[in-house]
């Protein structure tokens, strides 16, 4: 025997209510869709508020969520880093005092004998002194770590704000 006519839409009506509760979660997981070229991003989220005990029984409506990408430009910056910086290898001119010690040097003298001269040589001893020489070093090439002002030029960064529409 046939079931009644009357309890068949009922059924479905129930049926259809069912999968259109469980809908509702499956498509908030399902996440983002959009084309990234718009600059927009959009989730097919629908919450449905229903009747709730603290409205007095009113029926909210829906929301629809939209994501919109904004660009926002972050200015260039001078910051501070320490880096190994190469010093070239240089000549320095470096004073110093320097002792010269004490010689014997020859001394020419003549000497008249008669009508002629002889040479007589004498060694006479030059004592030792205090000078200022200057020389030349050579100072090699080395890395050095300085602090160094480093520009981080200007650049856009991107985020997602919501923007909810309620229907």
């Amino acid at each position: 025997m046939a079931k009644p006519l009357s309890k068949r839409p009922m059924f479905l009506g129930l049926l259809l209510l069912s999968m259109a509760a469980l809908a509702g979660p499956l498509m908030a997981q399902r996440g983002f869709r959009g084309d990234s070229s718009r600059g927009t991003s959009e989730s097919r989220v629908v919450r449905d508020r229903g009747h709730r005990p603290n409205t007095g029984g009113q029926h909210r409506g829906h929301e629809h969520v939209t994501y919109k990408v904004v660009y926002e430009t972050i200015p260039g910056y001078y910051k501070t880093e320490f880096q190994n910086v190469w010093v070239p290898g240089h000549f320095d001119i470096v004073k110093e005092r320097v002792f010269v010690p004490g010689y014997y040097e020859d001394r020419v003298r003549y000497v008249r004998h008669g009508d002629h001269h002889h040479k007589v040589v004498d060694k006479v001893f030059i004592e030792g002194r205090y000078e200022i020489k200057e020389r030349k070093v050579w100072h090699a090439g080395e890395y050095v770590c300085k602090e160094v002002k480093v520009w981080v030029p200007p650049r856009q960064v991107a985020r997602q704000v919501p923007v909810v529409h309620r229907h």
